[in-house]
């Protein structure tokens, strides 16, 4: 698809590679944007490795969902098969996701850190190392930024309006909550906080 030539960017019209270029270079130079690495091989394994994992136990959500719908014999049979199959993909997934980590120094100490608190288990720790591989290199305030869970100011003006979360990593944010539901029953730490 062609992109439009009429754009007027930082008072230059049209665009091309070349101008497209002369702004990037002006943002880093200005801005300066904190120089962040590639990550390595085992990196992005890990994360298609815990995606996948994820894809699979919304498959098999869906199809059990399916299956509390149906009545036709040779359908649920159809679909408990097809559950057998997902629940031994994702078997095969999680297992491929533990020798990654246990093969890793780092990884593992982590995620042996991180399963320590009580509500942490191997999916969020799997999670949190694949897809939040900063924790432990930024601060906490950054890292609630980094998450969407840090609460974002709608000030205009005189006018102060409500905090909400808003952007981050919606998989990193989506396995703390189900890890902080299972903490509220078995972290005394948490369990001790008031609910509102």
């Amino acid at each position: 698809m062609p992109r439009p030539r009429t754009t007027l960017c930082c008072g230059r019209p049209g665009q091309t590679d070349t101008i497209d270029a002369r702004i990037l270079a002006q943002f880093g130079a200005v801005i300066g944007p904190r120089i962040t690495e590639k990550p390595s091989e085992n990196q992005m394994i890990l994360d298609e490795l815990v995606s996948r994992r994820r894809q699979l136990v919304q498959m098999i959500t869906m199809e059990n969902n399916r299956l509390d719908q149906t009545l036709h014999k040779p359908i649920v049979q159809a679909i408990r098969k097809m559950v057998k199959t997902l629940q031994k993909q994702l078997d095969q997934v999680e297992q491929q996701i533990l020798d990654l980590i246990n093969r890793d120094d780092d990884w593992r100490d982590r995620f042996d850190l991180l399963k320590s608190v009580p509500g942490v288990g191997d999916a969020t720790a799997a999670t949190l190392i694949a897809e939040l591989p900063e924790l432990g290199q930024l601060n906490r305030q950054q890292i609630a930024a980094l998450v969407g869970v840090a609460p974002m100011n709608r000030d205009s003006g005189k006018q102060r309006g409500q905090r909400h979360i808003t952007g981050g990593r919606a998989s990193v944010r989506k396995v703390l909550y189900m890890a902080a539901l299972i903490a509220r029953s078995y972290n005394p730490i948490i369990k001790a906080l008031p609910s509102d």
